[in-house]
């Protein structure tokens, strides 16, 4: 499927960072696009409108959620504070609440980059320290995919918590996480093993 236009080809182009989307994916899309019928292009587009105006993070987890709340519903009723799980994304706090995680969470947002040794929100690292530095917390769970990447990314960390004196625990999911898996396709119940044999 070809396109002709400065204006197909940027939409497609945007289609293509979609999570698992490649380019004949892409190209269906933009075509199923242009072949949807007035008011459902515009339904379309008002919802893809409201659901960016209507979204914000949670204050706490930073997750996303509608915008007339300040926290998410785990933050609201989470009660054990001692210990801290920090993740890559929302997706991969879902998985492990599922798997009966009760403490504080924090998404990064992102990974550290192995080549340029830097992470796409820094800003969000700041926020990840006054955590840190407010709650006192006894152990710091790193819970992120067994890539290079989410390797990297943990001693980047560690490193980081002991520079601003961090005087407790720090550790990694345990046992069952194969090399190279990532967190949001992993089951509940390999999920909770890894929690239990954390190291």
């Amino acid at each position: 499927m070809t396109y002709n236009t400065s204006v197909e080809e940027k939409l497609l182009q945007i289609i293509k960072k979609f999570p698992g989307v490649g380019q004949r994916q892409a190209s269906r899309i933009v075509y199923f696009l242009r072949t949807l019928k007035n008011d459902e292009f515009n339904t379309f587009v008002s919802t893809l409108k409201n659901i960016k105006e209507n979204t914000s993070y949670c204050s706490e987890c930073f997750c996303l959620i509608s915008s007339n709340s300040a926290t998410c519903d785990f933050c609201g009723k989470n009660k054990d504070h001692s210990k801290l799980l920090v993740v890559e994304k929302d997706i991969d706090k879902d998985v492990m609440v599922s798997s009966h995680y009760s403490g504080d969470v924090f998404i990064l947002g992102s990974l550290f980059s192995v080549i340029k040794n830097t992470i796409l929100n820094p800003e969000r690292l700041v926020s990840l320290k006054d955590k840190v530095l407010k709650n006192n917390y006894e152990e710091i769970i790193l819970a992120f995919s067994d890539t290079k990447e989410g390797q990297f990314t943990t001693d980047r960390l560690e490193d980081e918590f002991k520079k601003y004196g961090y005087k407790g625990k720090i550790s990694v999911l345990g046992r069952g996480i194969s090399t190279g898996a990532e967190i949001e396709y992993l089951d509940p119940k390999t999920i909770e093993s890894a929690l239990s044999n954390r190291k």
